[in-house]
């Protein structure tokens, strides 16, 4: 579609050009905290916002987060996947309705486009310390950043739909023109997910319909505490 009249047209403006305002959390998040001064800042943007506040009952959350650890410490026996975690029942505040549930949704959206990724790359690291790499897997690119509030262990987050589905859809949304040429790096981050979630106990890469889409869609991911991974290789940096 060579001279297509409507690349521009239906090209996403920058941040720079867009509304913007205070967009509020509903759990802490330093990370998140900091990507949301971006956006006050006009160096980024929210295209969906007013997300639902989602809580779960306290025993469940407190076995999701059993479960995922107990499957850490078997598959980070490998010392490729041996990083430092935090997730705990306490980083859940108590929800508001007064019964035993916790908050597990941290922003009020989970959609941002940032204009430059080294804007990005300063949120992560003034938070979890310098990553030079990021810089090289990056580069000075627009990107958008995909918040995943999934808590439940066994990987749901990743493996099958409403999630992916919705990758797919973003990468395409947001990250490529009408002639299907990139135009902004996409990056998932999971908070509440470990990142040998990816992984069986052998610490072999779990072959299922998710990894396949963001291997295919998806240039950076972003677990708890700060832990990444390049889903090109699936290497964990």
């Amino acid at each position: 579609m060579k001279g297509n009249k409507y690349l521009e047209l239906f090209k996403w403006p920058m941040a720079k050009d867009m509304p913007s305002s205070a967009v509020g959390m509903y759990k802490s998040d330093k990370f998140l905290v900091e990507v949301n001064k971006l956006v006050e800042q006009k160096k980024a943007a929210c295209p969906i916002s007013g997300g639902t506040r989602r809580t779960e009952l306290k025993s469940r959350v407190e076995s999701w987060i059993e479960e995922q650890m107990d499957h850490y410490n078997s598959v980070s026996k490998k010392p490729s996947l041996k990083k430092d975690v935090s997730l705990d029942v306490s980083q859940f505040p108590k929800s508001e309705t007064g019964t035993d549930t916790l908050t597990i949704t941290t922003s009020k959206t989970q959609l941002f486009l940032i204009d430059s990724s080294y804007d990005l790359i300063s949120c992560y690291e003034s938070v979890y310390g310098k990553k030079e790499i990021l810089r090289r897997l990056l580069g000075d690119n627009p990107l958008l950043l995909f918040e995943v509030d999934s808590l439940e262990s066994g990987g749901r987050a990743f493996s099958g739909d409403p999630f992916t589905g919705q990758m797919a859809a973003f990468s395409k949304v947001y990250c490529t023109d009408l002639e299907n040429n990139k135009e902004r790096k996409f990056i998932i981050y999971y908070p509440h997910q470990l990142h040998t979630q990816f992984f069986s106990s052998g610490g072999i890469l779990k072959d299922n319909k998710g990894t396949k889409v963001i291997a295919g869609n998806v240039d950076l991911v972003i677990t708890n505490n700060g832990v990444l991974i390049n889903p090109k290789d699936w290497s964990v940096l």
